[in-house]
């Protein structure tokens, strides 16, 4: 995930130079943490398009990576990656000149050195990153590789990245190879889950090096008994200085903040109690500060009444139990067309920037 401050002189929307394309040459629920990450790290160069006729045009100021998958379908080896267009984090547009059916699980999109990145867990696919052009078509994609760390860093699920001065950071949940890294194993009546960061820079990338020690740690499987599974980290820096890192626990968000990057995060209650910002309206989350009013967006997937996965909206201060009513559906089915939408299980796992060049 994710989120990256622009500079405060890009308040407005804007108005950019972008470019325009020619072509060149069952069923698993989509819960938090599906899929492992691989060990190997490298990177390839893709053929580009043939052309990019730079143009000016309207630009969305916002840009969300999101996954879908077909109705029966649903398991991360079935996930595709699709990118939406906003001016207003409300009404989204499907951007179609992103590569149709790429591959790939919970994906994250950041801006680092000047470009757009997707990271995402392996899905059907043999990669972990995907650098993108003005085009929005994929250059270049390989494979993240952990230095230091043990086995379940190394095997690490559910991205979420943001930039740190010349260091590229990424939040995520450790593996267990063969089992589900958000939840205790079934002979476990409580465990112990952790989030994690690695930082990469430059000349390092695509190799992320672990930070010492958790960024969060819990107990899970006990009472408060919604705390049953912990997973897919969000992280995003704030005007003041701080972080704010929303957590999934299934259909349900938690916040924590932290004033390093580096250090712990812990619950912003005064008692050190959990904060649910969204309690069974939706989990996997983002979140965007907007910039003007210093509000915060928290976006989340959860299901409605037929069981569909959508992406719903709700604004705070970031540090707020929110109600449902808080909750608004921004992103569903509906987003392919009306045709299309009737083979679409659902729309989950959304990743949003500032989307700028």
């Amino acid at each position: 995930m994710r989120p990256i401050l622009i500079p405060w002189m890009m308040l407005s929307s804007l108005t950019i130079l972008a470019s325009s394309c020619t072509d060149g040459s069952k069923s698993v629920e989509p819960g938090p943490h599906s899929d492992t990450s691989s060990m190997p790290s490298g990177q390839e160069e893709t053929s580009s398009p043939s052309s990019c006729t730079a143009e000016t045009i309207s630009t969305q100021q916002f840009l969300m990576a999101f996954n879908a998958c077909p109705v029966g379908n649903c398991g991360p080896q079935d996930h595709t990656v699709h990118l939406a267009g906003s001016d207003d984090g409300l009404e989204w547009t499907l951007l179609t000149a992103f590569s149709r059916g790429h591959g790939g699980s919970v994906p994250d999109i950041v801006r680092y050195n000047g470009d757009l990145f997707l990271f995402h867990t392996r899905g059907n696919t043999d990669h972990t990153w995907d650098r993108l052009d003005d085009c929005l078509q994929v250059v270049e994609q390989g494979v993240v590789a952990i230095s230091g760390g043990d086995e379940g860093d190394r095997g690490w699920v559910d991205p979420s990245l943001v930039v740190d001065g010349d260091d590229l950071v990424l939040f995520y949940l450790p593996g267990i190879p063969g089992a589900d890294p958000a939840a205790c194993a079934p002979e476990e009546d409580t465990c112990e889950r952790n989030i994690h960061s690695a930082r990469a820079n430059v000349a390092s990338f695509p190799t992320f090096t672990v930070v010492t020690g958790d960024r969060v740690n819990v107990t899970i499987g006990k009472p408060p008994t919604e705390l049953r599974g912990f997973s897919d980290p969000d992280i995003l820096p704030l005007a003041d200085g701080t972080f704010l890192l929303n957590i999934s626990s299934g259909e349900n968000t938690l916040v924590y903040t932290g004033t390093e990057l580096d250090g712990p995060f812990v619950s912003p209650t005064s008692d050190g109690s959990l904060l649910w910002a969204s309690k069974h309206q939706g989990g996997v989350p983002t979140a965007i500060q907007e910039m003007n009013n210093l509000d915060v967006w928290l976006y989340v997937h959860g299901r409605n009444s037929d069981g569909a996965w959508e992406i719903r909206r709700a604004v705070s201060n970031g540090r707020t139990e929110l109600d449902a009513q808080a909750f608004y559906v921004v992103i569903d089915a509906s987003i392919f067309g009306h045709d299309k939408s009737r083979n679409v299980q659902g729309v989950f796992s959304p990743s949003i920037v500032y989307w700028s060049q």
